[in-house]
């Protein structure tokens, strides 16, 4: 789940498989920082995952099951986790924090990820 087309499709394809075990609510959490790479960022890499659940969403919404049938809608939420137990070298994004704020304890290094992630 390196690159948008990816995170999207992985998105989506939960989205369905939640829908055809009947489920018609899931909030899916996740680490938006994992998946930051060169050419990546973290807005990107929520909105990818977003358009993969929105597109879910409509598809079901416009079925005849929700149509004909008044089966209920699918809906979502996005619950994005800022990790505090990273290392040096745990992923290329917090990797390039300790090299930038290598002077400063661990935990304010944590401190400015989950900043950067609000």
């Amino acid at each position: 789940m390196t690159d948008e087309e990816a995170l999207e499709r992985v998105a989506y394809e939960l989205a369905e498989d939640n829908l055809a075990e009947g489920v018609r609510y899931v909030e899916v959490r996740f680490a938006p920082q994992l998946h930051v790479r060169k050419g990546l960022d973290i807005g990107q890499v929520i909105s990818a995952v977003d358009r993969g659940l929105a597109r879910a969403k409509r598809e079901h919404a416009g079925s005849d099951s929700v149509k004909l049938s008044g089966e209920p809608a699918f809906n979502y939420g996005l619950i994005t986790s800022a990790l505090r137990m990273f290392r040096p070298g745990f992923t290329p994004y917090y990797e390039s924090l300790f090299k930038v704020l290598d002077q400063w304890p661990d935990t304010e290094v944590h401190g400015v990820a989950s900043l950067s992630l609000a």
